[in-house]
């Protein structure tokens, strides 16, 4: 760890920071941002400042500092290729944004200036706002705190997945190019290509060298970077957490309940088809009087392959996106959720919802659903992709309620317990403290949770 100068506010460890908080959406899509209004929310409580830097767009939440904010791909709205007409600017600010954008460095250079943050705590920035946001706090002396919501810094496609498989060609090769091999990224070779060379550059010019410490938020994510060639002591391992307070179980218990929900994107490796094929492969007499909800929008395409399959079946009910309270209602009122993923998922903010709501998860067997699902205590978990042993769990919850009482009970403690805000907040904060000049010297001094 290289020694650094005491931060420009004067901060000490134990006072309120100063937190620049760095993530190219300002504006609610995913679980990242998800994640980025709670942190958000979360650390103005404990009486924090927290800095936004973003990209411009219309949809942002309003912000004191959206005048720092760097202009998007075609100085529109634009957050990728396809979404603005191709002109040369719109090719220049995407190469910018894959490799390293002087413009973003330029805008984030002068907030820090004027407003002298105490540490810099990076969310998604890779493709769209570039490395350029790490040299930019390197040049200033401000600690970096990069946390992981994906695998970008290891596969190009960044989700370790070819088409809806998983594929870690790249980390065992040690080489970038199996992804431009098998057009990994969009289908695309030309695409593909870019996005390799954008990750190799970034590597080679030890951008990441920047970084003081990353987070992850399972340990799954951990061991894919150390397969990948980082060094496993500069990870931490500090999950994601749930508003136990916002997502509470309802009055009546999951066993009476007659919903079984799906909350997430529809995207091929998020396994929606396979949910809908193992519901549909249920006796008609068993799920008579329930329903299975999927709440969210993804590819159009993808929607309309899902609505084709649940076509002439009125117990599915696709409803796209929800508002956050409608989110709150459907897993509240729900016998189980259903994560179905085929891919290595971080830490789904729709898991700890779901147990916070006093609702068992059933889950596929596969990376962090696996740390975090507890078979037959707090739901059960099934091989990826195994429609019939799905359609065997959604079937046992409907007949089990006794058992699905019992695991509601168990399900809602952990989340309470061990993913609960001011948890996440107290870890988040002590590793940004110790980053701080005046304890850099005492860092062999970790704490048990890293």
């Amino acid at each position: 760890m290289p020694s650094r100068r005491r931060p420009p506010n004067g901060a000490e460890p134990g006072n309120a920071l100063k937190v620049l908080i760095v993530h190219y959406r300002f504006y609610e899509w995913g679980g990242p941002e998800r994640y980025l209004f709670g942190i958000k929310a979360s650390l103005e409580a404990a009486g924090h400042e927290v800095i936004p830097f973003s990209l411009q767009h219309g949809r942002n939440e309003p912000s004191a500092y959206q005048e720092y904010f760097a202009p998007a791909i075609g100085g529109g709205e634009a957050m990728r290729f396809g979404e603005e007409a191709l002109t040369p600017d719109v090719v220049l600010r995407k190469l910018g944004g894959t490799f390293y954008s002087s413009t973003v460095e330029r805008c984030l250079d002068r907030l820090i200036t004027d407003v002298r943050p105490d540490v810099m705590y990076v969310l998604q920035y890779l493709r769209h706002l570039s490395p350029a946001v790490l040299a930019a706090a390197r040049r200033h002396d401000i600690p970096v705190v990069v946390r992981l919501s994906d695998y970008q810094m290891v596969c190009p496609q960044a989700d370790l997945l070819r088409g809806a498989r998983v594929c870690e060609d790249c980390l065992e090769s040690g080489s970038f190019w199996p992804s431009v091999r098998h057009a990994c990224v969009r289908g695309s070779r030309a695409q593909s290509l870019v996005d390799a060379l954008a990750t190799q550059y970034h590597r080679l010019r030890g951008y990441f060298d920047a970084v003081d410490r990353f987070v992850a938020p399972s340990q799954v994510v951990l061991e894919k970077m150390v397969k990948g060639g980082f060094d496993r002591d500069r990870f931490v391992v500090i999950p994601t957490f749930v508003d136990s307070a916002r997502f509470t179980p309802g009055t009546e218990p999951p066993g009476r309940r007659k919903t079984v929900a799906y909350v997430g994107q529809l995207r091929p490796e998020k396994g929606v088809d396979v949910l809908v094929r193992a519901w549909r492969a249920v006796p008609d007499r068993e799920r008579a009087g329930m329903t299975l909800v999927i709440a969210g929008t993804g590819s159009a395409a993808f929607e309309a392959t899902l609505r084709e399959l649940a076509a002439g079946d009125p117990t599915i009910d696709l409803t796209g996106t929800l508002p956050r309270d409608g989110v709150e209602r459907l897993l509240r009122d729900s016998r189980v959720s259903v994560i179905p993923s085929v891919c290595y998922e971080n830490l789904p903010n729709s898991l700890l919802e779901s147990y916070a709501s006093g609702t068992p998860v059933i889950a596929s067997g596969i990376g962090s659903l696996l740390e975090v699902v507890t078979n037959g205590e707090t739901g059960w978990t099934f091989e990826p992709g195994n429609e019939a042993e799905l359609a065997a769990l959604i079937r046992r919850a409907i007949v089990d309620s006794d058992t699905l009482d019992a695991m509601a009970v168990r399900a809602r403690a952990r989340a309470v317990d061990a993913y609960g805000p001011a948890l996440h907040l107290t870890r988040l904060v002590a590793l940004f403290t110790r980053l701080l000049p005046a304890e850099a010297d005492s860092l062999a001094m970790h704490p048990s949770w890293t």
